[in-house]
């Protein structure tokens, strides 16, 4: 467990290195965020004009809209995935170059974007006020599984271009040999996310206090929450995808990603 841990901590560290040296690395999860943004900017619009009675309507706009931010998610963890695969194989990280990998593999990332929505909506808890206890206690088990199955899906996608199935069995075996590496990391990331999140918070709660509202310090405080959160969530989610890409990296090919540091690694995982 020691080792897994040591492991965990060099690959984290070699992802926010990464962050350091290569800022436009953060285009991708940005542009993911900015296209969640707007597709619910579209589908709040459209929204505006199904009937208010109409349940399925409204049912199946949002499943839409989820599979919409699902794939636009995917796409551009895909195009990261593909910088990261390029840098591990010694070349410059090209935009234009890993965009066209995350263009090439859109039919299996739309069908990625179309399971993994109906598998949440089936997860969905619709809880009865006979059995909500029950529900609220098992409830997690099958996300968390979806969750750790799933994992690696998106770069086993493009580094091996399968479906989205094989790719589901893939990620599987990456997370059995993982798992503890995974488990760390991905506490790490959250709690870290988590504080950064709560600290703006409270900054700009303690901000709006000392000014009145309507005025242009106002707008100007809430203007530079919004972005500060903006740029936590990329910044976890770049951590998170690099982490993921060197740690596939790592179990596919038996090596350590290069630059990131041997503690923890076997003498036979050479970068």
């Amino acid at each position: 467990m020691s080792e897994a841990l040591a492991r965990s901590t060099a690959l984290l560290k070699f992802a926010i290195d990464v962050i350091r040296r290569d800022r436009p690395i953060l285009r991708y999860p940005m542009f993911a965020l900015l296209s969640a943004i707007g597709i619910v900017f579209v589908f709040v619009h459209v929204e505006r004009w199904l009937d208010p009675e109409s349940i399925a309507g409204r049912f199946l706009l949002h499943l839409v809209a989820n599979v919409a931010i699902t794939f636009a998610a995917a796409f551009f963890h895909a195009a990261l995935v593909q910088a990261m695969r390029t840098r591990f194989e010694g070349s410059p990280c090209d935009f234009a170059q890993a965009i066209a990998v995350a263009k090439a593999r859109a039919p299996y990332l739309g069908h990625w974007a179309l399971l993994t929505t109906g598998v949440v909506v089936l997860l969905h808890p619709f809880p009865g006020p006979e059995s909500s206890w029950f529900i609220a206690m098992v409830h997690p088990l099958p996300q968390i599984t979806w969750w750790a199955a799933t994992l690696f899906v998106v770069p086993v996608i493009v580094y091996k271009d399968l479906a989205p199935i094989p790719a589901l069995r893939d990620s599987l075996q990456t997370f059995a040999k993982a798992w503890a590496e995974t488990i760390m990391a991905t506490f790490a990331i959250r709690l870290a996310t988590t504080a950064l999140v709560l600290l703006g918070v409270l900054l700009t709660e303690f901000l709006l206090h000392l000014v009145e509202p309507g005025t242009p310090a106002f707008g100007l405080i809430v203007v530079a929450f919004f972005t500060y959160l903006f740029v936590v969530i990329s910044l976890s989610a770049a951590v998170h995808q690099i982490w993921t890409a060197a740690v596939y990296h790592w179990v596919s090919t038996g090596k350590r990603p290069p630059g990131c540091k041997a503690t923890g690694f076997l003498v036979k995982d050479q970068a």
